[in-house]
């Protein structure tokens, strides 16, 4: 999601934006699954039951997906990648009617008219292949997008409890309380990680990714204006 945004591919999806997202970094789900390996080996009662942990995010510390879209968008304009097709834009949606349009309009639409050309010039085409390998993935997240659950985590606070009271030291490294996280920062490094690793953007090209930001912004409100003139000539000719 995060990558096809940041290329100025993905520009509507499916969501509930007031929705708590229940997310959880893996660093986190990772440390849980330690510390309670380490509490069931050496602390629990012979044949006590092996306890669930709802590792989750919603009950203690909640981010919508309102939120992500939000602070998501203002780090790819922040951090933006060299290998964008164009401005990233669009919103999440609430109807799946408007979504279906605006995926014909502003997903399907520009992926054949850019490998029409492509043909045309005799080159590979490449963008209808991306789109419908990102719209498959969106999909695939769709139920989790327009969905909510309230999940309780009391033997997560209380696996903690036991760490703390066992052998607190280990705090610095297992350490799984999700409570002091910053979303807003989270998120940063999250794009940030995404332009590295993901898309292979090397850091030193940052400065040089802005200034292209720049341009296709400006070639966005170019295209934007010869849409709204082309419309109304349209209009005025019926």
């Amino acid at each position: 999601m995060v990558a096809g945004a940041a290329t100025g591919v993905l520009r509507t999806m499916l969501v509930k934006r007031e929705n708590v997202a229940d997310i959880i970094p893996v660093d986190v789900a990772i440390n849980v699954m330690i510390v309670a390996a380490w509490h069931m080996a050496t602390q629990a009662k012979p044949k006590e039951m092996m306890p669930i942990y709802n590792v989750t995010s919603g009950s203690s510390n909640p981010i919508t997906w309102g939120d992500i879209e939000k602070w998501a968008l203002k780090s790819i304009y922040e951090f933006p990648v060299d290998t964008a097709l164009w401005y990233p834009g669009g919103s999440f949606k609430n109807f799946a009617v408007y979504d279906r349009v605006c995926r014909y309009a502003f997903h399907y639409a520009p992926a054949y008219l850019v490998d029409l050309i492509m043909t045309l010039l005799r080159k590979p085409r490449f963008l209808r292949k991306i789109v419908f390998k990102m719209t498959k993935a969106i999909e695939a997240l769709q139920f989790f997008t327009t969905n909510q659950w309230c999940w309780t985590n009391h033997n997560l606070a209380d696996l903690r409890s036991a760490l703390v009271k066992v052998d607190p030291k280990s705090l610095a490294t297992f350490d799984f309380d999700i409570k002091s996280l910053d979303w807003k920062s989270f998120i940063d490094h999250y794009v940030l990680g995404t332009r590295h690793y993901v898309l292979k953007n090397k850091p030193d090209t940052l400065h040089s990714s802005r200034k292209k930001m720049k341009i296709l912004h400006l070639l966005h409100f170019i295209v934007q204006i010869a849409f709204a003139v082309f419309i109304y000539y349209l209009f005025m000719s019926f």
